[in-house]
């Protein structure tokens, strides 16, 4: 059996899916923007073989703020019009977004208390 390593470091896996990235790219005989599932935006899908295809994308989309990395596989034909179908997606948590959340809950206390003593003087 393989021995595996489990990383939790959000900086690590960041980087290890940029290597995954770029090792899939090169891999890639084939390129095209094509739509996947039920999305209306389409992505950049890149065809690893005669069939099957790899593609990125970040969730949310914006505005909202990206809390994830999404690696999209699945089969399909190139150079075809239809929405392709994902079969496996591997799905990181981004590095920036820990910081993101803890910057947006601390604005949200602030304003949180704000608003507490604005009732308060209002109240009184």
């Amino acid at each position: 059996m393989a021995a595996y390593q489990e990383i939790d470091d959000t900086a690590e896996i960041d980087k290890l899916n940029k290597t995954l990235a770029s090792n899939l790219q090169s891999l890639s005989i084939r390129h095209e923007r094509r739509k996947i599932n039920r999305l209306s935006t389409s992505y950049e899908v890149y065809f690893l073989h005669r069939t099957l295809w790899w593609s990125k994308r970040l969730y949310p989309r914006a505005p909202q703020v990206a809390t994830q990395y999404n690696n999209l596989f699945g089969y399909g034909r190139p150079g075809a019009s239809d929405t392709l179908v994902s079969e496996i997606e591997v799905i990181f948590r981004l590095a920036d977004a820990v910081t993101v959340v803890v910057a947006r809950r601390e604005l949200l206390l602030k304003i949180s208390r704000r608003i507490r003593s604005c009732l308060r003087i209002v109240v009184k």
